[in-house]
């Protein structure tokens, strides 16, 4: 509260504060380093200067040095950057410097069509403000900005759902190409083994560059032939890295084997005390002695994607839809991992816990653009597109209208779930039935045949795979996962009918 107090005074005080990262801070300088580590982010006031009287000037830092005293770095660099971006439209506006935020200004402002995030931000700071008793705005603008309605949740990302080419996921034949492309340069001598397990991991996990960056060696655990990834949360309130961890996570043996040759190779060039090394960051920009909580051997966030579009330059993938150069960023792998997981059937919330959102309607646009690509295809197919929209390829039919000589397809307890309506059934002699028979057009599934049982059956067997390691194993158990679904689904259609 005393902070608070001094930065309620006439005017600011030449004398620090301290951020809520920890990072000193002077409100009399044009420049105030919020964070000096990571993304060391940073308000500078040069972008608002000019743009106002010297008056509503002081009264911008008096604001904001509340909020960077009680907000993340993030958040307060966000807002400022929300209130410049309002202070910034009303100059041009007016062809004025704004001496006071108006009505008006609020109004034009709106207008404009500002984002729904720029919208809270200015919200939550105007109404941080007003509680202060500072002066700057018009009680008529901050009725309007408490009370207007809020655009469309931005989280219908535009990119994801037309996979735009520099912010979408990548297409199926793009994803392979990047594959090709970074094993090539890898085998090559192109890139080395940091730089190619560093977009391998961001490929296969759909990280922020935060998240990487804040990576320590601890976090990856082998157990025999699994292993296990603790990933830090990103874009939380916390100030400081590592706070806050999603589940220990189990990764491809490929991925693990991969992140194992790049420590071994960190390792090397380790000069520092033996029981220290494991607090070294996973993708460091320097290999030196670290400690739980620091973060000198740490990348920048921004170091990391610069690093990462240098990488794309290199290896040169080639989009074999139009030839052109293939854009690749981790924020296009985050937007192919999520859009892959909705294709292959998961729920919002399903998908939010992999990427770690905090609210599962963020992954919505990830789920609208699976559906609406099924139904592009439907429209475009017609019928031929039930195989694929329809993971069921078999009949529905009632156990009394079978013939006594079909072969019955078994399931572990020796109950029949259906029939082979073929002349002879593969699947069975090798073991594969019933599991291969819900992707078989000759499969015809009984009406009252304990299809429900099975697919918890599968379900645990997926749930085990994974937990050991062996994530490609489980995926080739998704494709009947969904096949029995809809069958069980079309089953309970029909009995509703």
């Amino acid at each position: 509260m005393m902070a608070i107090a001094q930065a309620l005074s006439n005017s600011v005080q030449t004398r620090e504060y301290v951020s809520l990262a920890g990072s000193p801070f002077n409100p009399a300088n044009d420049t105030w380093r919020l964070r000096t580590y990571a993304a060391k982010e940073a308000i500078r006031f040069w972008r608002v200067k000019r743009h106002v009287s010297t008056d509503l000037l002081e009264c911008v830092r008096r604001v904001f040095t509340v909020v960077a005293m009680n907000e993340s770095a993030y958040t307060a660099r966000g807002k400022f950057y929300a209130i410049c971006h309002l202070i910034k439209k009303s100059y041009e506006a007016n062809g004025n410097e704004v001496s006071r935020i108006t009505l008006g200004d609020v109004t034009s402002w709106i207008s404009t069509g500002p984002s729904k995030t720029l919208r809270s931000h200015v919200k939550s700071v105007a109404a941080l403000w007003r509680d202060l008793g500072i002066p700057g705005w018009d009680e008529a603008a901050f009725e309007l900005i408490e009370f207007a309605a809020l655009p469309p949740d931005p989280a219908y990302l535009e990119a994801v759902l037309t996979r735009d080419p520099r912010y979408g996921p990548f297409r199926s034949a793009e994803d392979e190409a990047v594959r090709l492309a970074l094993d090539e340069a890898y085998n090559s001598h192109v890139i080395n083994v940091f730089e190619y397990t560093m977009v391998r991991t961001f490929r296969a996990l759909g990280l922020r560059p935060d998240q990487l960056c804040a990576m320590k060696v601890s976090d990856l655990e082998r157990s025999g032939a699994t292993y296990r990834l603790t990933i830090p949360k990103a874009k939380q309130r916390d100030p400081i890295w590592r706070t806050s961890f999603m589940p220990p996570r189990p990764i491809a043996l490929g991925l693990g084997h991969t992140l194992d040759l790049h420590i071994a190779s960190l390792q090397v060039r380790y000069k520092g005390h033996p029981s220290a090394f494991k607090h070294t960051a996973m993708f460091p920009q320097y290999v030196v002695e670290d400690s739980q909580t620091s973060f000198k051997s740490h990348h920048t966030p921004q170091a990391i994607s610069y690093l990462y579009r240098s990488i794309f330059e290199r290896i040169g993938p080639v989009s074999p839809y139009d030839g052109e150069m293939i854009f690749g960023t981790p924020k296009r792998d985050r937007a192919s991992v999520g859009t892959y997981l909705a294709m292959m059937g998961c729920s919002e919330s399903e998908i939010a816990a992999v990427l770690g959102h905090s609210k599962a309607g963020s992954c919505r646009p990830y789920v609208k653009a699976g559906i609406d690509h099924h139904q592009r295809m439907e429209k475009l197919l017609g019928e031929e597109f039930i195989p694929v929209s329809d993971r069921f390829l078999g009949k529905l039919v009632e156990r009394t209208s079978e013939s006594a000589n079909k072969v019955e397809i078994l399931n572990s307890d020796a109950e029949p779930v259906g029939t082979c309506g073929g002349t002879s059934c593969s699947a069975i002699g090798a073991g594969a039935a019933p599991l291969a028979c819900y992707t078989c057009r000759k499969f015809n599934a009984w009406s009252d045949g304990p299809h429900e049982r099975l697919l918890e059956e599968v379900l645990s067997e997926q749930r085990k795979l994974f937990v050991a390691g062996h994530e490609g194993v489980a995926g080739t158990l998704t494709i009947s996962v969904l096949a029995i679904r809809d069958l069980i689904e079309r089953i309970d259609n029909e009995s509703e009918a």
